[in-house]
């Protein structure tokens, strides 16, 4: 097996560097890690560790010439690297079964949403949207149901939506429901699997609620070719769901 390398100093070229750079992240990699040991109970210090490698890949790999959001693709590539420790040492997600009900609640809003036109990269808007605004029976009712999780769970239904956020593609659904034609189970590692690599790649930075613009910079890939991708993998996700 080929040994990786990095920078000459892990995170930079030099010792300033690196330990300047650690300082800006350190804060949201102790964040990272706590979440994903929370959903996961994997070791938060292995967690914090592989975030940290995805930090140095990132360091080595960022072109500045394609992007000056190094902040966002340091992100991106330290989740990615933690998705992929997950899927390799946890055979089983542990996931408080308040998340997982509240998940499943909020798939179904967002499966509403997406079949009455909103953009993937505007769902946070929506979702936000209606938290605060009584304009629609089917998500009134959906809302009222995930703020009762968010009640017994002691915290924020904004704190209860970042914490679903965190829950890696292995986890799973297991309540199912027929009162809405696209209620549906939804298993997002079958989504994924459908897509070709580059759609995968396309898809993660979905998740992580990348616009299409911050998305052509990181695969640097034109605005429009983006576009089409994202157009494509919605069609596979209706045909998975219907």
């Amino acid at each position: 097996m080929t040994k990786e390398i990095f920078l000459n100093s892990f995170l930079a070229d030099t010792p300033e560097k690196a330990e300047k750079v650690f300082k800006e992240f350190k804060t949201t990699l102790n964040y990272l890690a706590h979440s994903y040991n929370k959903s996961t109970g994997l070791d938060k210090a292995d967690l914090f560790s592989e975030a940290l490698v995805g930090l140095a890949r990132a360091s080595r790999d960022f072109d500045p010439t394609k992007s000056d959001n190094f902040r966002g693709y340091a992100i991106f590539r330290v989740k990615d690297t933690i998705h992929n420790y997950i899927r390799k040492f946890s055979s089983v997600i542990v996931v408080p079964s308040y998340i997982k009900k509240a998940q499943y609640v909020l798939n179904k809003i967002t499966i509403y949403l997406t079949s009455n036109g909103v953009n993937p990269n505007e769902l946070s808007v929506a979702l936000q949207q209606i938290f605060s605004n009584e304009n629609n029976t089917y998500t009134n009712e959906l809302i009222g149901i995930f703020n009762r999780y968010a009640d017994r769970a002691g915290i924020s239904p904004e704190e209860l939506y970042e914490r679903i956020k965190i829950i890696p593609y292995t986890c799973k659904f297991e309540e199912t429901s027929t009162t809405y034609d696209l209620d549906l189970k939804i298993d997002l590692e079958q989504i994924k699997s459908s897509l070709s690599l580059e759609e995968q790649k396309i898809w993660d930075l979905l998740i992580e609620e990348k616009s299409l613009r911050e998305i052509s910079n990181i695969i640097n890939k034109p605005l429009n070719f983006v576009y089409n991708k994202v157009t494509m993998i919605k069609n596979n996700i209706k045909s998975i769901l219907t």
